[in-house]
């Protein structure tokens, strides 16, 4: 987390720099006109793009498929909503990015393999420990317990409602 520190400093500075550049480029009026309907305008587009991924997400669990690209999908338009919410040029123009099937695309791979790096370097570091558990969990099945090859019985249903309760 020392990374969001320098960017809650940093980042509202770009922002307003470059909310005065443009300023004084095109003047107050059209500039304030410009951050409001890029605003108006990224809002409609989240909404869509939100709603689209919903649609995905629901198909791929109606299906039984694990909806893992829906999800980051989900998180990125919602932190690009988020970043909408900031007024400046640079927070929206990001936003707008992330509210692109493409480029949404791109940044889930990134991250996945962001994710498989912080994997295998946590792996590295407990993997001697976790190879040990394993293998100790596949040693031969002690009496008493149930092998890995057998599936305990459950229990039989018992008399009354879905809840257990008498009739």
């Amino acid at each position: 987390m020392p990374i969001l520190v320098p960017l809650f400093i940093v980042v509202p500075l770009v922002e307003l720099a470059v909310i005065i550049r443009v300023g004084q480029v095109l003047g107050l009026v059209p500039t304030l006109a410009l951050l409001l309907s890029v605003s108006i305008v990224g809002a409609w587009l989240a909404k869509r793009e939100g709603l689209g991924v919903y649609r995905r997400f629901r198909e791929q669990v109606g299906s039984g498929r694990v909806p893992a690209a829906e999800i980051v999908d989900g998180v990125l338009v919602i932190v690009a909503a988020a970043l909408l919410l900031t007024p400046g040029f640079v927070t929206d123009g990001v936003a707008l990015l992330l509210l692109v099937p493409p480029v949404r695309a791109a940044v889930r791979g990134w991250l996945r393999r962001l994710a498989g790096r912080r994997a295998r370097l946590s792996l590295g570091l407990w993997g001697s420990a976790a190879d040990r558990l394993w293998k100790h969990s596949k040693r031969r099945d002690r009496p008493g317990r149930a092998s890995s090859r057998e599936v305990p019985m459950s229990p039989e249903p018992q008399l009354g409602d879905e809840n257990g309760r008498e009739p």
